[in-house]
């Protein structure tokens, strides 16, 4: 199950996120996937496999058959927890880059953790139902030791592996801990904050920081004095906002591409942009 959440499909990547990418080849991610699966799957029948032969004292050939189905059910049954488990990961881990790469190491051993006991749960289960089938409930005692002892060894070859290849590629070093040389001269610094989505400024001294635009948005062109804000909201609709009058104006709804194609006039009264609707790109000029 879980296991075959984040380990088997681990060409996909950590979230369903880039199933939603532009120019996917839906048939390319399946070949790869597969080209994975199989001896990610041959491995763990394998390992289980010789593991239950071993403390249950079955045929091998019998225990590979109820490992792989066993873990078939476990990997059905996960992908809805895999879901959940994601909400879960990114509503823990610190939005802030800096702690989010610190703690996304202990993030993960406990997401593993997570799914070995499911995973075990799971597969106890088939195999417990297997056992009942074949008259051979007397080895349901000796089922924990096989689960538990097939899925940690299998576990510390394919966790290490998929941390590997789906962790961050980059981090966040500390270069110094004196930043007193950034004081002076003191300089504005615009970001969009990360838990409201707002725009807002703060100098490199540390204080003085404000809300310019006091609403969500994901990318903005601000003019030179400050005061006029053309924006694309959260929801892709492009903005336009006033500062000294506290106003925001709808321009269009859902621009993206053409977003960096945007800006206001002088006298701050017009804003225009390129609208992508219709067969050649248009300029659009509207009042602000």
């Amino acid at each position: 199950m879980p296991k075959k959440g984040p380990l088997v499909f681990l060409v996909v990547g950590l979230s369903a996120v880039p199933a939603y990418a532009d120019g996917i080849i839906m048939e390319w991610v399946i070949a790869a996937g597969a080209i994975v699966a199989v001896p990610i799957t041959l491995f763990i029948v394998l390992v289980e496999g010789c593991v239950a032969t071993w403390v249950l004292r079955i045929p091998f050939l019998k225990a590979a058959v109820v490992t792989f189905s066993a873990n078939l059910v476990s990997t059905l049954s996960g992908i809805p927890l895999m879901l959940f488990e994601r909400w879960i990961f990114y509503g823990v881990v610190p939005k802030d880059l800096h702690l989010y790469f610190k703690y996304y190491f202990i993030a993960s051993i406990l997401t593993y953790l997570f799914f070995l006991i499911v995973t075990i749960f799971f597969e106890w289960i088939v195999w417990r139902g297997w056992l009942n089938s074949a008259n051979q409930s007397y080895l349901t005692k000796k089922l924990w030791k096989s689960l538990v002892l097939g899925n940690v060894l299998t576990y510390a070859v394919l966790c290490p592996l998929h941390y590997l290849f789906t962790s961050p590629a980059a981090n966040v070093d500390e270069l110094t801990s004196d930043t007193t040389w950034a004081r002076e001269p003191t300089t504005s610094v615009l970001y969009i904050d990360s838990e409201t989505q707002f725009l807002n400024r703060i100098q490199t001294n540390g204080v003085e920081r404000e809300t310019m635009v006091p609403f969500s948005m994901k990318e903005y062109f601000l003019s030179e004095d400050l005061e006029t804000c053309v924006y694309r909201g959260t929801d892709g609709n492009l903005y336009h906002y006033n500062a000294s009058l506290g106003k925001q104006s709808l321009l269009t709804e859902e621009i993206s591409e053409a977003f960096n194609q945007s800006a206001t006039a002088e006298n701050k009264k017009l804003a225009a942009f390129v609208e992508l609707e219709g067969p050649t790109p248009t300029l659009e000029v509207v009042p602000v």
